[in-house]
């Protein structure tokens, strides 16, 4: 028969050990890491390439486990894959939704919206959970799904700030920014075109020529698209970076902001923020921003 290697038993009883913590976890519902799982089928496989030849039992128990590891590593992978694919269509299915919901939001009644968003949120919310307990490739799926929340984010500022409607291009109703570019292209044209008095003399106080004033409408539309965001990302991104970016601004424009958070809050940016940006000043600042814009939007 050969003859017989011995095996090293403490060698042996600590891979049992390790294959049986695996296969528990293989058996539930979160399972371990894949790599973590290869590195010990590997492991084993050299371990049972080492007592070829050797027909112990503990030998063979050991080859036999392996192939068992190696088969379940193959039938998770292939679950795991369709699992994720289950969920990135839904992920996709909720992104379907919500690219209908901007398309269609002028002609939808304000309460319809909210109680679209709650919904989408809460779904987007459970796909989170579920990719936390059973994802497979859980850092893919995470990014898809915070893709997908930006999305929601935007609507849902749209939703609390109607005034941002207003410099959407690709509005179905004549807005402000319609107003803005056909005065616009009526320049380019030679034609002599107005926005009104009051915005006249908030847009064009420095211009002479209609080349001077074209540029200041383009300057115009990016000063209140730039302060837009700025109120999005106090609210939905870092309000941190937000609050440096308020301070870089044009001294009149914080000046503005500054006098409406006084107005209706009491109380100065600085005051508002102190020494700690709060979820709370975050939520004031972007309202105060937001009626800088509507203000320039109207021309208060």
């Amino acid at each position: 028969m050969g003859e017989i290697i011995p095996l090293h038993t403490e060698e042996v009883e600590a891979l049992g050990k390790k294959i049986q913590t695996v296969q528990k976890g293989l058996q539930t519902k979160s399972p371990p890491r894949l790599q973590n799982v290869l590195e010990l089928s590997e492991r084993l496989i050299e371990v049972a390439e080492r007592t070829m030849g050797n027909y112990s039992a503990d030998a063979r128990s050991l080859s036999e486990e392996k192939d068992q590891l190696i088969h379940r590593i193959e039938t998770l992978e292939d679950h795991g894959m369709r699992n994720d694919l289950s969920l990135l269509e839904e992920v996709h299915e909720v992104r379907g939704i919500l690219s209908s919901l901007s398309l269609e939001w002028v002609f939808l009644p304000p309460d319809e919206i909210c109680q679209e968003i709650k919904s989408l949120e809460d779904r987007l919310q459970n796909l989170t959970d579920k990719v936390k307990f059973c994802g497979y490739n859980a850092g893919f799926l995470e990014q898809e799904i915070d893709k997908t929340f930006q999305v929601l984010d935007h609507l849902e500022f749209r939703y609390h700030f109607p005034i941002a409607e207003e410099l959407n291009e690709h509005s179905y109703q004549s807005n402000f920014m319609y107003r803005l570019l056909k005065v616009k292209e009526d320049l380019k044209n030679g034609k002599s075109a107005t926005l009104g008095p009051e915005l006249d003399v908030m847009i064009f106080k420095k211009a002479r020529s209609k080349k001077d004033k074209i540029s200041a409408i383009d300057a115009y539309i990016v000063k209140l698209k730039q302060l837009t965001l700025l109120a999005e990302t106090f609210l939905y991104g870092n309000p941190g970076i937000a609050l440096q970016v308020f301070r870089s601004l044009d001294k009149d424009v914080q000046k503005g902001i500054d006098q409406i958070l006084w107005k209706f809050k009491g109380r100065s940016v600085s005051q508002l923020f102190g020494k700690n940006v709060t979820e709370e000043a975050s939520s004031v600042m972007a309202q105060a921003i937001m009626g800088y814009v509507q203000d320039n939007i109207m021309g208060a």
